[in-house]
């Protein structure tokens, strides 16, 4: 009995080891099958794949590209979320009359957009390349017309500039830049009581923030030893028919002799030369209409 019981484990235990092999034969098989299956994937068909991605990832760009309010259109316009087509010609129009956009805070001053309008924009628009360039410029054209001490230039400062010093409104400011324009610039701030409709008592608010240039003031000075010199000087004039002074040939010193013509203005003139007329002095720098009429009945171009 014992010897049938030892027989039955010994068949038992081969019966087990062999359906042992089989599972791991079979589970070989199915492995080898499966790696059959799996492609190979080539080097070229890895590159195609990349390359769709970029397409991909560019379609994308450019679909969420922002428009740029300086150059779009009104159609264009017109496809930004929150614009229609009243504000999208407005626009248009304020572009046409003060030039490009500086950056995207200026969409402000066009009629019917305030700040929150603006700050939704953000996200569909662009003023470009030209907000760096025009910031650069305007930042250069600040300094020009401001000095040390803060002070706005009347003699350079631009039409917004001076609309921003108190009481003075887009009307006045206008009337100073055809002042300067008029009589070659402010030779002082006490000149400004000559434009029309700044009283003392707007001057007396005035004169703390504005200057009128080093420039201005150096030929000031340069002509006022040239007043006290003038009869002493008068022989040395290079003059023309009636003793009239010829700005075609006059050297600066005799240039200088002319009353109103200091040493500035008199290297101007020369270096403006030839003049086919005397009216041709208005083309220099400082010569206005006032300053010309002045020096009129002493040169002569022949």
């Amino acid at each position: 009995m014992r010897k049938l019981i030892i027989l039955l484990m010994v068949l038992g235990l081969v019966f087990y080891a062999g359906c042992g092999k089989k599972k791991e034969a079979e589970e070989s098989k199915t492995m080898e099958l499966e790696q059959e299956e799996v492609p190979e994937i080539e080097e070229g068909e890895e590159e195609i794949t990349e390359i769709t991605k970029e397409d991909i990832e560019k379609d994308v760009s450019e679909e969420d590209a922002k428009i740029n309010v300086n150059e779009a259109d009104l159609d264009e316009l017109l496809s930004v979320k929150g614009l229609g087509p009243t504000k999208a010609e407005k626009i248009i129009q304020y572009r046409e009359e003060h030039g490009p956009f500086k950056s995207l805070d200026e969409l402000t001053k066009v009629p019917g957009i305030g700040e929150k309008t603006v700050e939704k924009l953000r996200e569909y628009l662009t003023v470009g390349k030209v907000e760096k360039e025009e910031e650069s410029e305007e930042s250069k054209t600040e300094d020009e017309s401001t000095d040390e001490e803060g002070k706005i230039n009347i003699n350079t400062a631009s039409l917004e500039e001076l609309d921003n010093l108190p009481k003075i409104g887009p009307t006045i400011a206008q009337r100073i830049i055809d002042y300067r324009e008029e009589h070659g610039g402010f030779k002082s701030i006490e000149e400004l009581n000559e434009v029309k409709g700044i009283g003392d008592k707007m001057f007396k608010n005035l004169k703390d923030l504005v200057t009128v240039g080093k420039e201005a003031k150096k030929e000031v000075d340069e002509e006022k030893p040239v007043k006290k010199t003038e009869k002493k000087t008068t022989t040395t004039k290079k003059t023309g028919p009636a003793g009239k002074v010829n700005i075609n040939k006059a050297s600066k010193s005799e240039l200088m002799t002319i009353k109103g013509i200091g040493e500035t203005t008199a290297e101007r003139i020369i270096e403006g030369r030839p003049y086919k007329t005397i009216d041709d002095l208005k083309k220099v720098k400082g010569i206005g209409e006032k300053k010309f009429e002045a020096l009129k009945p002493f040169v002569t171009v022949e």
